[in-house]
């Protein structure tokens, strides 16, 4: 079977493929516009967040594409419990559901009612909230969380009709929350002030940074078949210092162990990246099969679980999200 790569980047969604031991671009649509999110649900329908535009779906990668939603999306999760359901978060801050596959939408104006509401923003102009991230948990088909950057996690144990600020000690700056696949006491979330966990269901968090000397986390996953098995995208400070000559200065960090230690990977990838890592997936196929993506338009893969890596592609447009069809 042919390896293919589903990447979301400012100016479209890349199929690259793998052709005789090399990665190729194998077809491209919805060119022009930025893909900041991509999700699949169990049928295989995609979905496809496109800032400053809106939500798009498609029965496969190369289209045609239907807008479903309008707006700028910043976040966007399919729900693994229940077929058709799907989340989307804009800037400004507000969430809105689909129940069938992404044709039709409302807003879960609850959120807006939020005693915290008024007090969320960005600390760059215009200076307006966004809803980053959506995660769902195990056993609890009904419960939604969201981030909000910068507003903190924010939960739903209706489906999304009514919401609650939730979780003590959690940096509000949220990037992304990633939950156990077994267990929904562990989750994980990344922020911009690093690396947080919660062993009670985001009840309580605790910050945790040994090993990873950059603080600017972004992207996580952890491995198929290995939930404590964590990789992280992360720079050295906020993006306002990625104009500077040393970029992002980004680096990719691995936990063996759920978050509690990490250590820099390297042995094929620069010690900096001037990109920001924005894209990171594991093949749900292939156990140890980690692919990045940055924001200089580079892809790399390791297959030895981030022993090693390679640079697979290169002058691609800006990589804001890598997913793998399965995944």
């Amino acid at each position: 079977m042919t390896k293919k790569l589903l990447v979301g980047t400012d100016a479209g969604l890349l199929v690259m493929e793998k052709e005789n031991g090399a990665w190729v671009k194998s077809a491209e649509s919805l060119e022009g516009k930025w893909v900041q999110k991509l999700e699949t649900d169990a049928s295989g329908r995609l979905y496809a967040g496109v800032t400053k535009d809106g939500v798009y779906w498609a029965d496969s990668a190369g289209g045609p594409w239907t807008q479903g939603l309008e707006g700028d999306i910043r976040g966007l999760g399919v729900s693994p419990h229940k077929p058709g359901t799907v989340f989307a978060g804009t800037e400004p801050a507000a969430v809105f559901r689909s129940r069938d596959g992404g044709e039709n939408w409302a807003e879960m104006k609850a959120v807006k009612e939020l005693p915290s509401y008024p007090t969320w923003s960005f600390p760059a102009p215009p200076y307006v909230s966004h809803v980053r991230t959506f995660d769902f948990v195990a056993d609890e088909p009904d419960t939604v969380f969201a981030g909000v950057e910068v507003g903190g996690l924010i939960r739903s144990r209706d489906g999304g009709e009514t919401w609650e600020s939730y979780g003590d000690g959690i940096y509000e700056d949220i990037h992304y929350i990633l939950s156990h696949p077994s267990d929904s006491r562990v989750m994980y979330s990344t922020t911009g002030d690093g690396f947080y966990r919660s062993m009670d269901g985001a009840r309580n968090w605790e910050h945790l940074q040994d090993g990873m000397d950059n603080f600017y986390t972004h992207p996580i996953i952890f491995d198929s078949r290995d939930p404590g098995l964590l990789y992280v995208g992360a720079a050295a400070d906020n993006p306002g210092t990625f104009g500077g000559p040393g970029g992002a200065l980004a680096r990719i960090y691995r936990s063996r162990n759920a978050g509690s230690t990490w250590e820099r990977l390297g042995n094929g990838l620069p010690d900096r990246l001037h990109g920001m890592v924005r894209g990171l997936a594991s093949d749900p196929e292939a156990s140890g099969s980690v692919y990045a993506g940055t924001t200089d338009g580079e892809l790399f893969a390791s297959e030895d679980s981030g022993d090693s890596w390679e640079l697979i592609a290169s002058g691609l447009p800006a990589v804001w999200v890598i997913r793998i069809p399965g995944n």
